[in-house]
């Protein structure tokens, strides 16, 4: 995509418009310091010629200078706007892709390249944007002066316009080689973001094993790599800049030396003169915008090549796009099949399972973690998925609950193919927690009550107690409205957890699944929770990852996993008797824990 369609893609309809009108304020703004510049050296040769002559030009510089300011100013705050707007509605398409994207290529960028995106991308490009305005410039910078020349002499005009190319040229020659430093200066920095939050986040670890010295070494690589791959951007840059300066000082020489014979010869005054050498330094700073521009260019392409690797990632299928497939029931009941059976004295209908699999297979990358996995789970039943650690439970779960699309007749939701069904219709059927617990820089209110917005307090209060989590935010400072301070962790990770869970109870749908909900729990709190999850699911078909092996009574059935593999499928009584592998995983006690597949 060419850099001024996305652009346009993101700001609106009138980006060519506004951008426009800022440019001629900009020119409004330089043409009316042009007239200060000229007339600075009309006023010299009229001092000795007529005072009413020198008082209009000191009127229209006066003039002028007022325009200057009022047009300068006016410039600042559209510029400013524009940019700021332009930057938050990019950082708004970069949220709401990371929003609608498929997981498995979310899970593909470092913390480092989204917080890079956001941060120097989206100020490649604000560059950009206030750049192009800054061009209204150029017109009356450059071509205003060269006009100017040409009424008193067309050889000194000429010299001028030889000028021009001669500083530009090289200067655009340097700068096309920037995009790859940027492009390197960006990867380096995404690592080096990538590693601060890493260590933030385990810093508990790096403490309690004195692991200091190894993070501060790798901190150090990390940051020379970053330093030497900006260094070698800012050096090219710094080509660039060095060469204008060396030019612009070469040109001042050659315009006094030129315009000093012409005055000897007679064809130029002292004030002309004058003039012209204000505006050879106007026109230098033209030039040193129209330098800007090969600089400012391979910055923001640097940018969107940055950008579009998660921009022009495939959003996953709404409902919109599916409207020939049938949808799914309002009631939340599994389908009827068209199979029924005749019985002695009553007939009944056969219902579709809940989830059927069939030889589904997932793969990360080149590495597949699940083969030919074969279940199927029955309306209001329980199941428990348990395993060894790596096993693939976690990425079982994420494509039964919508966060990863298995392949085409591989999984089944009330009798219709998930890769088949939106996503976003197969979540609004279900109750799904992941492993890892999410608390946002907001109150307890806010953090529960994201699962169902629009809820009253007495269900709140109600979800909370059934988390057992009520009774330590009833007594925080605030209640519910006490904010929870996500960057010291003011929770621990078994209160985090509960409040995970309150989301769930509230959310309230007929299918949940749960990933390992009690692993920070204690055995009482465990026990409680546990208790109240199975009394509220009574008829709800439930699916749990479990490490806490004790607890497997709870369950009608019980899906073992090993290497991504389904070694068993039963009842634990029929499983103790039939898998050896099940034996050995329940004579542990606990199934491993830090399941991350």
């Amino acid at each position: 995509m060419s850099l001024s369609k996305f652009m346009k893609n993101q700001y609106g309809k009138w980006f060519y418009l506004q951008l426009l009108s800022l440019s001629l304020l900009t020119f409004c703004s330089f043409g009316a310091q042009f007239l200060v510049t000229y007339d600075l050296g009309q006023i010299i040769d009229s001092v000795s010629r007529d005072y009413q002559e020198t008082l209009r030009y000191f009127r229209i510089i006066a003039a002028a200078l007022l325009l200057s300011i009022v047009t300068s100013a006016l410039r600042s705050i559209c510029s400013g706007r524009m940019t700021a707007r332009f930057a938050c509605r990019l950082k708004q398409s970069i949220g709401n892709q990371i929003c609608k994207v498929p997981c498995q290529y979310i899970e593909s960028f470092t913390d480092g390249e989204l917080l890079t995106m956001v941060t120097k991308d989206v100020e490649g490009c604000r560059n950009w944007l206030a750049l192009c305005a800054k061009t209204g410039c150029l017109p009356a910078q450059i071509g205003l002066p060269i006009l100017f020349v040409f009424q008193y002499d067309w050889r000194f005009a000429l010299f001028t316009l030889c000028l021009i190319p001669l500083a530009a040229l090289p200067e655009a020659l340097l700068a096309s080689r920037l995009h790859r430093y940027h492009a390197r200066e960006k990867k380096a920095y995404s690592m080096v973001l990538s590693f601060f939050n890493t260590m933030v986040d385990s810093s508990l670890v790096l403490k309690s094993f004195q692991l200091e010295s190894l993070f501060q070494c790798r901190n150090q690589v990390l940051l020379d790599a970053y330093k030497k791959e900006r260094m070698s951007r800012s050096l090219q840059e710094q080509l660039v800049d060095v060469y204008s300066r060396i030019f612009g000082h070469v040109t001042n020489v050659l315009i006094l030396l030129l315009g000093a014979f012409f005055i000897l010869t007679g064809n130029m005054t002292l004030g002309k003169l004058t003039s012209i050498i204000l505006l050879a330094n106007f026109v230098g700073e033209g030039i040193k915008v129209l330098n800007e521009i090969p600089v400012g260019y391979q910055g923001a392409r640097a940018s969107l090549a940055h950008l579009e690797t998660l921009l022009l990632l495939e959003r996953e299928p709404t409902g919109k796009k599916q409207k020939s497939a049938s949808p799914l029931p309002d009631d939340g009941s599994p389908q009827c099949s068209a199979i029924s059976h005749t019985m002695p004295d009553a007939c009944h209908t056969v219902l579709s399972p809940v989830y059927e699999v069939k030889s589904l297979r997932f793969s990360y990358g080149n590495r597949q973690v699940l083969h030919d996995v074969t279940f199927a789970v029955a309306q209001e039943e329980k199941i428990a998925i348990v395993g060894p650690s790596g096993c693939g439970k976690s990425t079982l779960f994420k494509v039964l609950s919508g966060l990863y699309t298995p392949g085409e007749d591989q999984v089944f939701f009330l009798g219709r193919d998930v890769a088949q069904i939106p996503p976003d219709d197969l979540r609004t059927r279900i109750t799904a927690t992941t492993q890892e617990t999410f608390l946002f820089q907001a109150t307890f209110r806010e953090n529960i009550c994201m699962a169902d917005t629009g809820c009253t307090d007495t269900a709140l209060i109600q979800a909370a107690r059934n988390a057992y989590i009520h009774d330590l935010i009833a007594a925080s400072p605030q209640g519910y409205d006490t904010p929870v301070c996500t960057t010291t962790q003011s929770l621990s990770g078994g209160q985090a957890q509960r409040l995970n869970l309150a989301r769930a109870f509230l959310r309230d749908t007929d299918i949940w699944l749960l990933d390992e909900p009690t692993s920070a729990l204690d055995a009482d709190t465990t026990d409680q929770v546990l208790d109240h999850l199975f009394a509220a699911c009574g008829n709800r078909t439930l699916l749990m990852i479990l490490h806490n092996m004790q607890e497997i009574h709870r369950f009608d059935k019980v899906l073992l996993l090993v290497e991504g593999k389904v070694a068993g499928f039963g009842t634990h009584a029929a499983l103790l008797t039939e898998c050896e592998a099940y034996r050995r995983l329940y004579a542990g006690g606990t199934a491993q824990e830090g399941d991350t597949l």
